[in-house]
């Protein structure tokens, strides 16, 4: 890895178990998977969706062994059967690009498919959300010390992840 040759001094990823002693991985937030799809989909518009309901459509996936392969095989565990998936990718301006113009559907983290939906381009379909959530960590080397722009930097997305973790509050204003 470009972290354990110092080509890079810390990497925010997906977490993973690193497989190198040397390395250190501490979690900074859980992000889970929602069903997403294009505005107006015939989904978008049903108050309770089952397993049964997505298995109908066609959906986008990623490579087995990617964590959100990992949580759509758990959507379909129990289901009967598992739904037709004809295009794998990791891309998400490819999983967009498909979605737009089909009723395909696909899983996202909550934090994409927020981004996706403030553009106007995907919708959330009520399904609710699939475990196991995607885990953003922060991946160094276990003797490495920051400079101190690095120990700044590091200091806010710490606090930021924190931030985005608490629940939040929600204002109503006087009528």
């Amino acid at each position: 890895s470009d972290v354990c040759s110092s080509d890079l001094d810390f990497v925010v990823s997906l977490q993973r178990t690193p497989s190198v002693e040397d390395l250190t991985t501490q979690s900074l937030l859980s992000d889970p998977y929602v069903v997403v799809a294009r505005r107006g989909h015939p989904l978008a518009t049903q108050r309770k969706i089952g397993p049964a309901d997505l298995i109908r459509y066609d959906w986008i996936v990623p490579l087995r062994g990617a964590a959100r392969r990992s949580a759509f095989d758990g959507v379909f565990t129990d289901a009967g059967g598992t739904p037709r998936s004809s295009i794998e990718t990791h891309s998400l301006s490819a999983m967009r690009t498909f979605l737009a113009d089909s009723d395909r559907l696909t899983l996202m983290t909550r934090y994409e498919a927020t981004l996706e939906e403030r553009l106007g381009l995907l919708v959330t379909i009520p399904y609710g959300s699939i475990n196991p959530p995607a885990l953003l960590g922060l991946t160094t080397r276990s003797k490495w010390l920051p400079t101190k722009l690095q120990r700044a930097f590091l200091e806010k997305l710490l606090n930021h992840a924190k931030a985005q973790a608490q629940p939040k509050t929600v204002r109503r204003s006087k009528s």
